[in-house]
């Protein structure tokens, strides 16, 4: 009930926008708990887990997260001993069986600086934390100790490669509630031309080129240069899916999307911004659509606001629980440039 007020209080403050909304139930979560599949911990000195408190660097120790799904408790790092460990991450793809554990230790740095300052510079004195022996791969300080760096995880019947660092929805029905909503508000057809903005390792983009076909052509585009590693990997077998590594900037929008049909834009927090946003209302004559993702009421409004003051429509609006028991939600809207 609170996020539904939330976002109805956002959209008339923030957008001038007067809408009811219902935010809907994620598939896979009965229950508000089990559902969180990354969980990022940070470590005392003793080499026990825990969360910081609420604006404090207190650490509360935990022995289990009731919202992480049960393979997060199943790698066994909630027990395992971090000593000279900063903060982990867990990841786990349950559909696969996949695990991974980023750990970030800056003791390590610490000790390879002093040995240096010794005038050892052979890094024979750096002592690397003792890491515990689990079942999950383990990625220290970025660097994968063994093959892969990443997890494989399934949507749908698609398989995705996320590495350890790249964006991915956390809730584990999330990522297939959010493509079948995009899919189906965007309406991409044979022989399209899609713009996927803030593409990250390329969830709608490798469905959206399957809705397109070959015909069509879906651009991909990402900042993150190991989310685009992993969004080319995802769609190898697409060619008609092209991934370019790029800000999203009013002169991209403006000079390096073509003329686009469809444009799908799942930017951060903080929104695209207004200028962003100018610049995609300059493509009216030749847009049919624009769906835009967020996980922020007030950033959306702020940006759907630049659209609708040049007379767009907001055609259609959802919201989803994919953060349960929190004020947080994910919000998936469509709008139409003027006839």
């Amino acid at each position: 009930m609170f996020s539904r007020r939330r976002i109805v209080e956002q959209l008339r403050r923030v957008g001038g926008i007067t809408r009811e909304v219902v935010v809907e139930p994620v598939r896979r979560d009965e229950s508000g708990l089990a559902w969180r599949t990354r969980v990022r911990l940070a470590v005392d000195q003793a080499g026990h887990v825990g969360f910081r408190r609420h604006r404090s660097h207190q650490l509360e120790p935990v022995d289990h997260c009731p919202i992480a799904c049960d393979e997060v408790m199943q790698t066994g790092a909630f027990d395992a001993d971090w000593a000279g460990v900063d903060e982990l991450e867990i990841i786990v793809a349950p559909d696969t069986g996949e695990s991974l554990i980023a750990v970030d230790s800056k003791a390590k740095a610490k000790a390879k600086a002093k040995g240096k300052a010794n005038g050892n510079g052979n890094g024979k004195v750096t002592r690397a934390p003792q890491l515990p022996e689990l079942s999950a791969r383990l990625v220290v300080n970025g660097r994968a100790q063994q093959r892969s760096g990443a997890v494989h995880t399934k949507v749908g019947d698609a398989t995705f490669r996320v590495s350890s660092g790249v964006f991915w929805q956390v809730h584990i029905g999330a990522a297939e509630t959010l493509t079948e909503a995009v899919r189906a508000v965007l309406g991409a057809g044979r022989g399209d031309s899609v713009v996927d903005l803030y593409a990250g390792a390329g969830l709608f983009s490798v469905f959206l080129a399957r809705d397109v076909g070959r015909a069509g052509s879906v651009l991909a585009i990402e900042r993150d240069r190991r989310a685009c590693a992993d969004a080319e990997f995802n769609g190898k077998q697409l060619p008609q899916l092209r991934v370019k590594r790029a800000s999203i900037t009013t002169n991209l929008i403006r000079n390096g999307i073509g003329k686009p049909d469809l444009v799908v834009l799942d930017p951060a927090r903080e929104g695209a911004g207004r200028s962003v946003m100018a610049a995609l209302q300059g493509h009216a004559s030749t847009l049919r659509r624009v769906v835009y993702v967020s996980c922020d009421p007030s950033s959306f409004s702020r940006d759907i606001r630049v659209l609708l003051d040049a007379d767009w429509t907001l055609t259609s609006l959802r919201a989803f629980d994919i953060f349960p028991m929190t004020e947080h939600v994910e919000l998936v809207a469509a709008l139409e440039p003027p006839s």
